[in-house]
């Protein structure tokens, strides 16, 4: 079959990591193992491959360099074409509606994928045609940070392979990048569709693939009191260390009578109010001072962290609780003596 043709290139790129004109897409011919770039001015749009694609086929990769003082250049899709390649799409969709597919270590999120294309019945048709292989893979983030430094050796691994058919594939997943403590988990989880190599693409071409980033469930430390205290004169300084806020959350401590109890409703303290709308999760240390006011009556009370997320239908959910007692009053007993000279 001649395969001779230029094709139109759509683009578009989510985020911010544009420094344009220097933006492009590298369209790499197999059969004659030349390359060839085209420069973007914008973030979004269509081109005519800087190349005719010949048979077999040729791969598109569409490349962004970082902002200054960042020259590094990140590949952040990868397109194949050929006379016999099947097409495969794959889509990830979290309960987070984040443009950057992300989700909680501790949350579920599902995964579709699309084949078509595939030979069957013909058998002179290159093994690239017969067979799509599915790969799921895994990779930590360094501890103590939220990114892949740039310029490092990547630490990634196979976490599903398998081969698919024609068809539509879905399937929900939880995060496997740290088994040993999943709620812990940092680091992304990539799902990719491959061609097999053979005479006439020699390489597994990548058909289609997405990523999805997976960020820590949130933990809160309560210092200053500790469970089941009872306090008679003063109240101490409450400090409150938050860590791993999930970047789209709305964080803050309330104070109710009575024991602890989930759904309670009590008096949130403005000044512990923490609203972030960030890529990554974020950390914080609140201090609590002069919240005597707000215990008026002597009795059982509880001071609650909560956290309001794209997860668990919008509802606030707890990091931590402490239940303490408040006794102002302090009962005299004695007896009154006198003497007599």
């Amino acid at each position: 079959m001649k395969f001779l043709t230029h094709i139109l290139t759509t683009y578009l790129f989510l985020g911010s990591l544009l420094s344009h004109g220097q933006d492009l897409i590298r369209q790499y011919n197999y059969s004659t193992g030349t390359f060839r770039d085209v420069y973007l001015s914008n973030n979004q749009g269509t081109v005519l491959s800087p190349m005719i694609v010949p048979n077999p086929g040729a791969c598109f990769d569409l490349w962004a360099r970082g902002i200054h003082p960042d020259n590094y250049y990140y590949r952040l899709d990868t397109k194949v074409v050929g006379t016999y390649l099947p097409q495969a799409s794959i889509q990830i969709t979290s309960e987070d509606p984040y443009p950057a597919t992300r989700t909680r270590a501790d949350r579920p999120y599902d995964v579709t994928m699309v084949i078509s294309g595939l030979i069957n019945d013909d058998p002179s048709a290159p093994l690239a045609s017969k067979r799509v292989l599915y790969l799921r893979h895994g990779e930590n983030y360094p501890e103590g940070t939220y990114r892949i430094p740039m310029n490092t050796s990547r630490s990634v691994y196979v976490l599903e392979s398998y081969d698919v058919p024609n068809g539509t594939h879905q399937s929900t997943h939880y995060n496997s990048i740290s088994p040993a403590n999943p709620t812990e988990a940092t680091g992304e989880e990539t799902y990719r569709a491959y061609s097999y190599p053979d005479a006439s693409i020699p390489v597994a071409s990548i058909l289609a693939q997405q990523v999805i980033q997976i960020w820590p469930v949130a933990n809160a430390e309560v210092s200053g009191v500790t469970e089941n205290e009872r306090f008679v004169v003063r109240l101490p300084e409450l400090s409150i260390k938050l860590t791993a806020l999930y970047p789209d959350s709305l964080t803050y401590v309330q104070l109710y009578q009575g024991p602890k109890a989930l759904g309670r409703v009590g008096t949130v303290l403005p000044s512990t109010v923490r609203d972030f709308d960030a890529d990554v999760p974020q950390d914080e240390t609140i201090l609590i001072r002069d919240w005597g006011e707000h215990l008026q009556e002597d009795g059982i009370y509880t001071v609650e962290v909560l956290t309001v997320t794209p997860f668990n239908s919008g509802n606030p959910e707890r990091l931590g609780a402490i239940t303490f007692e408040i006794d102002r009053e302090v009962e005299l007993r004695g007896t009154v003596t006198s003497s007599e000279n």
